[in-house]
């Protein structure tokens, strides 16, 4: 049957999955880059992320900021993602949410007569499938690497808690030694959703000493400093990290002052690589890691701060990018550092408020 996205008067109508896949296909392909939707393309995708099966999730607490749609820098390939409302960016399948809305289209056969099959462990409660999950198989081509570490993100984000997270760290799981680039900013806004949504008597105090005497943790962040060092960690990886890092500095749930796992050393890393990526920082990367930074009450070096500084004029002003909420959070943070701001820099952040005021720049708030 025809379905109506978004279900009432004044939805986009589609008779077949595949003429709503095709509408999705238009979406990606003509959508700013990094830029909120807005109108039929923003609803038609809200509609189809509440269809998917792990819609509460990818959605994550509270009202959605909006979507936007980005680009591998390495792949080139396009994808969606829901801004959370705490700022974090997570992708979604739009396949997936089709399947529901459509039922039996997840059973149409494949190129090369293959079928969707269940992922091992998909239930998320059984920390050995999840763990064994990780040890692929060698991968033969491009395409199996590909596969693989799409795989290996899932399972990652399929942990529904802190303990099951660091059983998949654990260092003879053989999991974490499969980390890359995106796997590693993964697992640090996995650990600080998983250690968000832990009982109250686990909030702070318990999750730290887990995170303080575990191995696979200390280990996490140790390739976390890998990468900064050898430049495989990526502007939005870094600002992800340290937006996961501070938010759990905040509710006490671990400490950058603290020696157990040498946080400080990763800050300091990250900080270093900082006027490296800064440039291709989002509006919204810039704003958390420029928020991150303040939380955590870092004493910026000089080249990190001047870096930061550009990547505000660059996205800020009357026809930057930045959105009531990027703005907020850049000038909480100036204001938290003490630090005085270039002229430019006072004129972009000027400019983000009278567009963001008028109804224009980033798109939402």
């Amino acid at each position: 049957a025809p379905v109506t996205i978004p279900p009432r008067d004044g939805g986009a109508t589609f008779a077949t999955p595949h003429e709503m896949m095709g509408y999705f296909s238009g979406v990606l392909k003509d959508a700013k880059l990094c830029r909120y939707l807005d109108g039929e393309a923003r609803d038609a995708v809200a509609s189809v992320l509440r269809a998917h099966p792990d819609a509460s999730r990818k959605m994550g607490r509270g009202a959605p900021r909006g979507f936007q749609v980005r680009q591998d820098p390495e792949k080139g390939y396009r994808y969606f993602v829901v801004i959370r409302e705490d700022g974090t960016a997570e992708d979604f399948s739009v396949r997936k949410g089709v399947d529901a809305l459509f039922p039996g289209f997840a059973n149409v056969k494949r190129k090369g007569n293959q079928t969707r099959r269940e992922r091992p462990g998909a239930d998320g409660n059984d920390v050995n499938a999840a763990a064994n999950a990780a040890n692929f198989s060698s991968p033969s081509s491009a395409v199996d690497v590909a596969v693989n570490a799409a795989r290996l993100n899932r399972v990652i984000t399929d942990c529904v808690s802190v303990d099951e997270l660091l059983e998949l760290l654990a260092t003879d799981r053989g999991a974490l030694a499969r980390f890359d680039h995106i796997h590693v900013p993964t697992a640090f806004v996995t650990l600080n959703r998983l250690a968000a949504a832990a009982p109250m008597g686990d909030a702070s105090g318990a999750v730290r000493l887990k995170l303080d005497a575990d191995e696979g943790f200390r280990s996490l962040v140790v390739l976390a400093r890998v990468m900064c060092a050898d430049g495989r960690l990526g502007a939005q990886g870094l600002s992800n990290v340290l937006h996961a890092l501070a938010s759990m500095h905040a509710r006490g749930v671990l400490s950058v002052d603290g020696d157990a796992t040498n946080l400080r050393g990763l800050v300091a890393a990250l900080e270093r690589a900082t006027p490296r990526l800064s440039k291709k920082m989002t509006s919204q990367a810039a704003a958390n890691a420029i928020w991150a930074l303040a939380t955590m009450r870092w004493e910026l070096g000089a080249d990190a701060w001047d870096a930061l500084e550009a990547a505000v004029v660059r996205l800020g002003g009357a026809r930057g990018s930045m959105n009531g909420q990027e703005v907020a959070n850049v000038l909480w943070a100036y204001a938290t550092f003490g630090w005085d701001l270039a002229e430019e820099t006072w004129s972009a952040l000027d400019g983000a408020v009278t567009s963001v005021a008028g109804g224009g720049g980033g798109g939402g708030g």
